[in-house]
Protein backbone atom coordinates (compact mmCIF):
# COMPACT_ATOMS: atom_id res chain seq x y z
CA UNK A 1 0.00 0.00 0.00
CA UNK A 2 2.54 2.53 0.96
CA UNK A 3 4.93 1.38 -2.54
CA UNK A 4 1.56 2.44 -4.23
CA UNK A 5 1.33 5.77 -2.27
CA UNK A 6 5.03 6.20 -2.92
CA UNK A 7 4.62 5.66 -6.81
CA UNK A 8 1.56 8.23 -7.21
CA UNK A 9 3.39 11.03 -5.05
CA UNK A 10 6.54 10.17 -7.86
CA UNK A 11 4.51 10.36 -10.69
CA UNK A 12 2.06 13.49 -9.52
CA UNK A 13 5.03 15.85 -8.65
CA UNK A 14 6.77 16.01 -11.72
CA UNK A 15 3.09 16.52 -13.33
CA UNK A 16 2.56 19.45 -10.77
CA UNK A 17 6.36 20.90 -11.15
CA UNK A 18 5.75 20.70 -15.15
CA UNK A 19 1.84 22.86 -14.62
CA UNK A 20 3.58 25.18 -11.83
CA UNK A 21 6.75 25.83 -14.76
CA UNK A 22 4.54 26.17 -17.70
CA UNK A 23 2.12 28.64 -15.84
CA UNK A 24 4.57 30.62 -14.51
CA UNK A 25 6.27 30.86 -18.10
CA UNK A 26 3.44 31.86 -19.06
CA UNK A 27 2.10 34.65 -17.58
CA UNK A 28 5.35 36.10 -16.44
CA UNK A 29 6.01 36.70 -20.47
CA UNK A 30 5.06 40.04 -21.81
CA UNK A 31 4.93 39.09 -25.22
CA UNK A 32 2.51 36.14 -24.61
CA UNK A 33 -0.17 37.84 -22.22
CA UNK A 34 -0.07 40.38 -25.56
CA UNK A 35 -0.85 37.11 -27.52
CA UNK A 36 -3.43 36.16 -24.80
CA UNK A 37 -4.70 40.24 -25.27
CA UNK A 38 -4.77 39.73 -28.94
CA UNK A 39 -6.80 36.80 -28.84
CA UNK A 40 -9.53 38.63 -26.85
CA UNK A 41 -9.49 41.69 -29.08
CA UNK A 42 -9.89 39.62 -32.25
CA UNK A 43 -13.01 37.45 -30.84
CA UNK A 44 -14.70 40.76 -29.64
CA UNK A 45 -15.80 43.82 -31.37
CA UNK A 46 -13.27 46.72 -31.43
CA UNK A 47 -13.66 49.28 -33.79
CA UNK A 48 -10.75 51.46 -32.14
CA UNK A 49 -6.76 50.32 -31.74
CA UNK A 50 -4.33 51.57 -29.87
CA UNK A 51 -0.75 49.67 -30.85
CA UNK A 52 2.36 50.37 -29.73
CA UNK A 53 5.36 49.98 -27.20
CA UNK A 54 5.35 51.15 -23.34
CA UNK A 55 5.68 54.65 -24.32
CA UNK A 56 1.90 54.41 -26.30
CA UNK A 57 1.30 52.03 -23.54
CA UNK A 58 1.71 54.45 -20.75
CA UNK A 59 0.61 57.60 -22.11
CA UNK A 60 -2.60 56.41 -23.20
CA UNK A 61 -3.70 54.01 -20.29
CA UNK A 62 -6.78 53.77 -19.69
CA UNK A 63 -7.96 57.39 -20.98
CA UNK A 64 -9.66 57.00 -24.15
CA UNK A 65 -12.36 54.46 -22.87
CA UNK A 66 -13.40 53.57 -26.79
CA UNK A 67 -9.87 52.46 -27.66
CA UNK A 68 -8.30 48.95 -26.80
CA UNK A 69 -5.02 49.61 -26.17
CA UNK A 70 -2.95 46.71 -26.91
CA UNK A 71 1.03 48.38 -26.48
CA UNK A 72 3.30 46.50 -24.48
CA UNK A 73 6.97 47.60 -23.18
CA UNK A 74 9.56 46.89 -26.01
CA UNK A 75 7.20 45.72 -29.25
CA UNK A 76 9.31 45.76 -32.36
CA UNK A 77 7.38 47.09 -35.14
CA UNK A 78 6.78 43.78 -36.70
CA UNK A 79 5.31 42.82 -33.37
CA UNK A 80 2.51 45.52 -34.05
CA UNK A 81 2.13 44.81 -37.91
CA UNK A 82 1.40 41.32 -36.75
CA UNK A 83 -1.00 42.35 -33.84
CA UNK A 84 -2.92 44.34 -36.18
CA UNK A 85 -3.27 42.44 -39.16
CA UNK A 86 -4.50 40.02 -36.63
CA UNK A 87 -7.39 42.10 -34.74
CA UNK A 88 -8.16 43.66 -37.93
CA UNK A 89 -9.14 40.15 -39.60
CA UNK A 90 -11.96 39.74 -37.50
CA UNK A 91 -13.30 43.35 -36.57
CA UNK A 92 -14.45 45.78 -38.27
CA UNK A 93 -11.64 48.61 -37.38
CA UNK A 94 -12.84 52.30 -38.01
CA UNK A 95 -9.46 54.14 -35.80
CA UNK A 96 -5.90 52.43 -35.64
CA UNK A 97 -3.40 54.82 -33.39
CA UNK A 98 0.17 53.91 -33.77
CA UNK A 99 3.72 54.65 -31.85
CA UNK A 100 5.76 56.39 -34.81
CA UNK A 101 9.43 57.63 -32.63
CA UNK A 102 12.64 57.65 -33.61
CA UNK A 103 13.64 54.95 -31.20
CA UNK A 104 11.01 52.61 -32.73
CA UNK A 105 13.86 52.07 -35.38
CA UNK A 106 16.92 51.38 -32.74
CA UNK A 107 19.12 48.85 -33.51
CA UNK A 108 17.45 46.05 -30.00
CA UNK A 109 14.20 47.10 -32.01
CA UNK A 110 15.20 45.57 -34.64
CA UNK A 111 16.97 42.25 -33.33
CA UNK A 112 14.48 42.03 -30.94
CA UNK A 113 10.97 40.17 -32.36
CA UNK A 114 8.87 37.45 -30.94
CA UNK A 115 6.32 34.67 -32.92
CA UNK A 116 3.83 36.15 -35.16
CA UNK A 117 0.23 36.17 -34.01
CA UNK A 118 -1.06 35.27 -37.44
CA UNK A 119 -4.25 32.66 -37.23
CA UNK A 120 -3.78 32.62 -33.09
CA UNK A 121 -7.08 32.04 -31.52
CA UNK A 122 -7.92 29.83 -34.57
CA UNK A 123 -5.77 26.57 -33.24
CA UNK A 124 -4.59 25.74 -30.31
CA UNK A 125 -0.69 25.65 -29.30
CA UNK A 126 0.94 25.14 -25.87
CA UNK A 127 3.57 27.83 -26.62
CA UNK A 128 0.61 30.32 -26.63
CA UNK A 129 -1.69 28.83 -24.03
CA UNK A 130 -1.15 27.04 -20.88
CA UNK A 131 -1.29 22.84 -21.67
CA UNK A 132 -4.09 22.32 -18.77
CA UNK A 133 -5.72 25.30 -19.90
CA UNK A 134 -9.23 24.73 -17.13
CA UNK A 135 -10.59 27.89 -17.13
CA UNK A 136 -11.52 27.49 -13.28
CA UNK A 137 -7.69 26.76 -12.87
CA UNK A 138 -6.62 29.16 -15.39
CA UNK A 139 -7.92 32.06 -13.40
CA UNK A 140 -6.92 30.93 -9.90
CA UNK A 141 -3.19 30.72 -11.60
CA UNK A 142 -3.56 34.12 -12.87
CA UNK A 143 -4.77 35.47 -9.30
CA UNK A 144 -2.30 33.69 -7.69
CA UNK A 145 0.87 34.85 -9.78
CA UNK A 146 -0.44 38.79 -9.82
CA UNK A 147 -0.47 38.37 -6.28
CA UNK A 148 2.83 37.70 -5.95
CA UNK A 149 3.97 39.59 -8.75
CA UNK A 150 2.24 42.37 -8.53
CA UNK A 151 1.29 42.60 -4.82
CA UNK A 152 0.20 46.34 -4.47
CA UNK A 153 -1.14 47.94 -7.97
CA UNK A 154 -1.85 51.03 -6.01
CA UNK A 155 1.53 51.27 -5.07
CA UNK A 156 2.44 54.83 -5.33
CA UNK A 157 4.41 55.37 -9.07
CA UNK A 158 8.01 56.64 -9.06
CA UNK A 159 8.23 59.64 -10.26
CA UNK A 160 11.28 61.23 -12.58
CA UNK A 161 11.68 64.47 -10.16
CA UNK A 162 12.26 62.07 -7.26
CA UNK A 163 15.37 60.64 -8.47
CA UNK A 164 18.49 62.17 -7.74
CA UNK A 165 20.25 64.49 -10.69
CA UNK A 166 23.11 61.86 -10.85
CA UNK A 167 20.31 59.18 -11.38
CA UNK A 168 18.75 61.03 -13.80
CA UNK A 169 21.87 61.88 -15.83
CA UNK A 170 23.24 58.26 -16.18
CA UNK A 171 19.45 56.91 -16.81
CA UNK A 172 19.61 59.70 -19.37
CA UNK A 173 22.56 58.42 -21.02
CA UNK A 174 22.02 54.70 -20.90
CA UNK A 175 18.49 55.69 -22.96
CA UNK A 176 19.84 57.73 -25.75
CA UNK A 177 22.78 54.98 -26.31
CA UNK A 178 19.97 52.36 -27.31
CA UNK A 179 17.39 54.49 -28.51
CA UNK A 180 19.60 55.82 -31.22
CA UNK A 181 17.97 54.97 -34.56
CA UNK A 182 20.18 53.11 -36.84
CA UNK A 183 21.72 54.26 -40.37
CA UNK A 184 19.79 54.77 -42.99
CA UNK A 185 16.88 53.47 -40.68
CA UNK A 186 14.49 55.35 -43.35
CA UNK A 187 15.20 52.78 -46.67
CA UNK A 188 14.95 50.02 -44.34
CA UNK A 189 12.91 46.76 -44.42
CA UNK A 190 11.90 47.39 -41.36
CA UNK A 191 10.40 50.74 -42.15
CA UNK A 192 8.46 49.57 -45.50
CA UNK A 193 7.10 46.93 -43.65
CA UNK A 194 5.53 49.88 -41.95
CA UNK A 195 4.60 51.87 -44.58
CA UNK A 196 3.05 48.83 -46.08
CA UNK A 197 0.67 48.40 -43.30
CA UNK A 198 -0.55 52.47 -43.30
CA UNK A 199 -1.07 51.64 -46.97
CA UNK A 200 -3.03 48.90 -46.22
CA UNK A 201 -5.06 50.14 -43.18
CA UNK A 202 -5.36 53.31 -45.16
CA UNK A 203 -6.90 51.43 -48.24
CA UNK A 204 -9.47 50.14 -45.44
CA UNK A 205 -10.92 53.74 -45.02
CA UNK A 206 -9.55 53.15 -41.24
CA UNK A 207 -8.28 56.25 -39.85
CA UNK A 208 -4.79 56.18 -39.37
CA UNK A 209 -3.22 58.56 -36.67
CA UNK A 210 0.77 58.00 -35.37
CA UNK A 211 1.98 59.61 -32.40
CA UNK A 212 5.00 61.03 -30.78
CA UNK A 213 4.33 60.69 -27.27
CA UNK A 214 5.52 63.27 -24.58
CA UNK A 215 9.57 63.08 -23.50
CA UNK A 216 11.49 65.01 -21.25
CA UNK A 217 13.13 67.88 -22.83
CA UNK A 218 16.64 66.82 -22.11
CA UNK A 219 15.91 63.40 -23.57
CA UNK A 220 14.08 64.97 -26.91
CA UNK A 221 17.72 67.14 -27.06
CA UNK A 222 20.26 63.84 -27.15
CA UNK A 223 18.10 62.00 -29.04
CA UNK A 224 17.71 64.14 -31.74
CA UNK A 225 21.29 65.29 -31.76
CA UNK A 226 21.49 62.14 -33.72
CA UNK A 227 18.75 62.10 -36.08
CA UNK A 228 17.97 66.15 -36.66
CA UNK A 229 14.47 67.56 -36.65
CA UNK A 230 14.87 68.05 -40.60
CA UNK A 231 15.30 64.19 -41.28
CA UNK A 232 12.83 63.33 -38.50
CA UNK A 233 9.99 65.16 -40.61
CA UNK A 234 11.18 64.50 -44.16
CA UNK A 235 10.47 60.84 -42.95
CA UNK A 236 6.86 61.74 -41.50
CA UNK A 237 5.65 63.68 -44.75
CA UNK A 238 6.37 59.93 -45.93
CA UNK A 239 3.86 58.57 -43.88
CA UNK A 240 1.74 61.60 -44.57
CA UNK A 241 1.61 60.87 -48.01
CA UNK A 242 0.22 57.70 -47.61
CA UNK A 243 -3.02 59.07 -45.89
CA UNK A 244 -1.98 58.72 -42.27
CA UNK A 245 -2.20 61.55 -39.69
CA UNK A 246 1.05 62.25 -37.87
CA UNK A 247 0.52 64.15 -34.14
CA UNK A 248 3.70 65.14 -32.20
CA UNK A 249 2.77 65.52 -28.54
CA UNK A 250 3.81 69.24 -29.21
CA UNK A 251 0.77 69.38 -31.72
CA UNK A 252 -1.00 69.13 -28.81
CA UNK A 253 1.09 71.78 -26.68
CA UNK A 254 2.03 69.50 -23.96
CA UNK A 255 4.60 70.82 -21.85
CA UNK A 256 7.66 68.76 -21.72
CA UNK A 257 9.11 70.62 -19.34
CA UNK A 258 6.85 69.94 -16.18
CA UNK A 259 9.15 66.98 -15.59
CA UNK A 260 6.44 65.84 -12.37
CA UNK A 261 4.71 64.74 -15.36
CA UNK A 262 6.50 62.28 -16.29
CA UNK A 263 7.97 58.03 -14.36
CA UNK A 264 11.21 58.61 -16.00
CA UNK A 265 12.97 60.17 -18.91
CA UNK A 266 10.59 59.39 -21.51
CA UNK A 267 7.72 57.88 -19.62
CA UNK A 268 4.34 59.50 -18.69
CA UNK A 269 3.19 59.00 -15.09
CA UNK A 270 -0.95 58.66 -14.55
CA UNK A 271 -1.15 62.06 -14.16
CA UNK A 272 0.56 63.16 -17.67
CA UNK A 273 -1.17 60.12 -19.57
CA UNK A 274 -4.56 61.76 -18.04
CA UNK A 275 -3.60 65.49 -19.39
CA UNK A 276 -1.78 63.77 -22.40
CA UNK A 277 -5.16 61.31 -23.52
CA UNK A 278 -7.17 64.11 -23.04
CA UNK A 279 -5.45 66.11 -25.14
CA UNK A 280 -5.02 64.45 -27.95
CA UNK A 281 -8.76 62.98 -27.69
CA UNK A 282 -9.92 66.89 -28.27
CA UNK A 283 -7.30 67.68 -30.93
CA UNK A 284 -8.71 64.34 -33.12
CA UNK A 285 -12.30 65.94 -32.20
CA UNK A 286 -11.68 69.60 -33.31
CA UNK A 287 -9.45 68.47 -36.20
CA UNK A 288 -12.51 65.90 -37.83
Amino acid sequence: MQNKQFIRIVIFLPILFFIGFESFIYFTQKEVNLVDDVIKARNSEVHCLIMGDSHTEHAFRNEIKSCQNLSVGGASIPMIIDAVYSVDKKNKLKTVILVLEPHDFSEYRILSYSPTFKNISEKFTPIYQPLFNIPFIREVVINHFKSIFKPNTNKEEKLWTNKSLEKRVKALNNRVKVHIPIQDFEKSEYSKNYQNLITYLVNKKINVYLVRTPVVTEYEKRLFDHVTYDRWNKYIEVFRSLGAKYIDYKDLNFDSNKEFLFKDQDHLNSEGAKIFSQSFKKYILEKN
